[in-house]
């Protein structure tokens, strides 16, 4: 489902990708979809969609359909969209003409996992280790036993230190800038310029109404504060303009990150 915030309304069904397993949103707010092999661009102003095959191998798994392509990332000026399958290949594409610039295997038994651009490189992740590609999908930096997937958003990069935690990593030279703590690095996720990092609680669903910290955590300093909230959520992420978006039973609750306060609720039902 869509939710336009701001107008505070759950936008059609229609505007997705007919099929699609995978929806991502491009640097101009529209969205790209994946169906098996394929990327699908939605323009949801006009009601159009252009697509173009990735040469990613199809998979029919039982019972799920057929799928090829596990992760999209588009570049933050929408000018290269990158795509990982499930056969152990990364592609790079120009997005205006839809020419494969780079289709480089990174692994020859687990699938890849592509989660965005950063300077001039893409970072990937497979079997354990996370890979900084060079456009040319040359291995420029690689970390190997990362438990977990990386964060990128904006001029951040987090890769997940095995003893836990996140290591801030300088995407220029590879080399660690500082080390952040976390007790839920799988629930942590980064704010879209990549200036905080928002930890979740221990407990993700709620199974009480004992007031659990949210963290929320300075990249570049390390400095952190925690907010007190007592919400059962499934679920919570930070907003462009930091207001706290929360999943609930009843729906998806818009907090105040500060005071906590409730502004504004969604019923999902």
């Amino acid at each position: 489902m869509l939710w336009d915030v701001a107008a505070e309304r759950l936008l059609p069904d229609s505007l997705l990708g007919a099929g699609s397993r995978l929806t991502v949103f491009r640097n101009d707010d529209s969205l790209i979809d994946v169906v098996g092999a394929f990327v699908v661009h939605v323009d949801q102003a006009g009601g159009t969609a252009r697509h173009f095959g990735t040469g990613h191998a199809l998979f029919e798994p039982p019972c799920s359909g057929v799928t090829a392509i596990t992760s999209v990332a588009c570049s933050s000026i929408g000018k290269y969209v990158a795509t990982a399958g499930l056969d152990g290949h990364v592609g790079i594409f120009d997005w205006a003409s839809a020419t494969r610039l780079t289709w480089v295997k990174v692994s020859s038994d687990e699938r890849a996992m592509v989660h965005g651009f950063i300077l001039d490189k893409l970072v990937v992740s497979h079997d354990g280790a996370t890979l900084l590609l060079t456009m040319d999908g040359t291995e420029a930096f690689r970390f190997d036993h990362t438990p977990h997937r990386p964060l990128v958003a904006g001029d951040t990069l987090l890769v997940s230190n095995p003893d836990g935690g996140w290591d801030r990593i300088d995407p220029a030279t590879g080399e660690e800038l500082t080390h952040l703590a976390s007790e839920m690095p799988h629930w942590d996720t980064l704010t879209p310029d990549g200036a905080t990092l928002f930890t979740s609680p221990q407990d993700p669903v709620g199974t009480s109404l004992e007031p659990r910290p949210f963290r929320f955590t300075d990249v570049t300093t390390g400095e952190s504060r925690e907010l007190s909230l007592t919400i059962q959520t499934g679920g919570t992420v930070l907003l462009p303009d930091s207001r706290l978006l929360a999943t609930t039973m009843e729906g998806v609750t818009v907090l105040d990150q500060t005071t906590g306060q409730q502004q504004g609720h969604f019923t999902t039902a």
